[in-house]
Order: C-alpha cells, then sequence, then structure tokens
C-alpha cells in the first residue's frame, strides 16, 4: 500500500503572499477580496485560515451569517469598518410528532431585510471579531468596508461539512455540503 506525504507544515511568507488571488463576491460585485486559504496549502481540514485583503475603500462580502460555521478575523494592518446589521429572525422550536424533533424553523420576515439598520464600527489593527455560527447568528449578520490605505486581515472558522450561509438584504439562504 503506498503511503502519500502530508504537506509541509511550515508555509513560508513569501509563498503565502505571491498564492493570494483576487475574487469578487458572486452575490456583490463591489465586494473584491485578494486572499489565500493558508490551512489548505497545510493540507490542514475541519477549519479555514486566510489571509486576505481588501483594496483601498473596498467592501469584503455580502452582509452575510452562518447557521452552522463560526468565523473570526483579526485585523493585521489598515482600518476599515465592521458592519453589522441586526437581522434576527424567530425561531420555532417545537416537536413535530411524524418527523421526529424539529431543531429549527424559520420565519420570514416581510419583505427584504432593510439595510438602514445596518450599524458601522470602526476597526483597526490588533481587533478581534467572532461570530458564532447558529440559530442565533442572525443578530449579527456582517461584512467589512476598508478605509483609504485598505484592510489586510486573517480570517478564519469551522468547516462544517453542512453549512448555510443567509444574506438578509437579498433574502438569499444558501445550502453549501463540502467536501472534507
Amino acid at each position: 500500500m503506498a503511503s502519500s506525504n502530508p504537506p509541509f507544515p511550515l508555509i513560508k511568507s513569501d509563498r503565502i503572499d505571491s498564492s493570494m488571488v483576487s475574487k469578487r463576491h458572486r452575490l456583490n460585485n463591489d465586494a473584491e477580496r485578494i486572499g489565500v486559504c493558508m490551512s489548505d496549502m497545510a493540507g490542514m481540514k475541519g477549519l479555514g485560515v486566510h489571509k486576505v485583503r481588501i483594496p483601498p475603500n473596498g467592501e469584503s462580502t455580502e452582509i452575510h451569517y452562518h447557521l452552522q460555521d463560526s468565523e473570526w478575523l483579526y485585523v493585521l494592518s489598515g482600518t476599515g469598518v465592521l458592519l453589522l446589521q441586526d437581522a434576527s429572525e424567530s425561531f420555532d422550536t417545537s416537536d413535530d410528532p411524524k418527523n421526529g424533533r424539529i431543531v429549527g424553523r424559520v420565519t420570514s420576515q416581510s419583505g427584504e431585510a432593510s439595510s438602514s439598520n445596518v450599524k458601522e464600527h470602526e476597526i483597526a489593527s490588533g481587533d478581534f471579531m467572532g461570530f458564532q455560527g447558529g440559530v442565533l447568528a442572525s443578530k449579527f449578520a456582517h461584512s467589512l468596508r476598508a478605509g483609504p490605505d485598505g484592510l489586510e486581515y486573517l480570517m478564519g472558522g469551522t468547516r462544517e461539512r453542512i453549512d448555510v450561509c443567509c444574506y438578509p438584504r437579498l433574502g438569499i439562504r444558501d445550502v453549501f455540503e463540502k467536501t472534507l
């Protein structure tokens, strides 16, 4: 039986920086990130750790939250704004005797979530943000906007096999199945 060698665990900074690629968010054409998944480079499974740069005054992603995956961000350099939207939804956790226990049922709000309830919080080098996945994650739907000098940060989180990513301003919920 042939054995395969795992990737070397040390990824040098020059390799990380030369591996960074630009990517636009599929639901927000104004959101461009330049990044690389360092944990993939090291062959890690079950979690992701990315190095990300956002161009000056750029956006990171569409405002979102996860129903499974938890994520965190740590600002390395630059300044920006954390955009937070309370997109709280009602969850019914009653039991359905025919089909077993219902762990959550989303009751949609009337109409699309308004972007008028987005709050801005200044962020800078050394700041940390953590977003727990789960039914209460809608309280802190989030995105970033870089300041005039851009923003560089580390971003990581869990990689559950199934995740639901919710985009409250668009009224979209995407279900992702990952191969681990």
